[in-house]
């Protein structure tokens, strides 16, 4: 009975002694590596593993390769207004001529200003 105390002990301590780098890895934290070697080699200080575990709580952005499509804001290009007027202007009277179709009008009218 005493040998499954003493593991329990055991066990909670480490889990309590790595706390600040089991935190980090699960907030998937962009430090986690820097919060984990603290952890590792400071962490029997008590000012060491309270500075990693501050650390793994605070906020940091997300890796960028983490981040999905759907939450990254789309990079439409530059739009150069001066040139994207006229080409607006262009394309208006090739449709007034009938040269274009509406639905081609409107596919690159969309293309020109960049909403896809």
């Amino acid at each position: 009975m005493e040998l499954i105390v003493g593991l329990f002990i055991f066990a909670v301590s480490v889990a309590i002694y790595f706390l600040p780098g089991i935190v980090a890895s699960n907030r998937e934290h962009a430090s986690a590596g820097g919060i984990w070697v603290l952890n590792i080699f400071l962490g029997w200080t008590l000012l060491g593993w309270v500075v990693a575990l501050a650390w793994a709580c605070a906020n940091s952005p997300a890796p960028a390769q983490s981040r999905s499509p759907a939450n990254t804001p789309s990079r439409a290009p530059a739009l150069n207004h001066d040139a994207a007027a006229e080409s607006l202007r262009r394309l208006h009277q090739l449709k007034s001529e009938g040269l274009i179709t509406e639905d081609d009008f409107e596919a690159k009218k969309r293309e020109i200003l960049g909403l896809g």
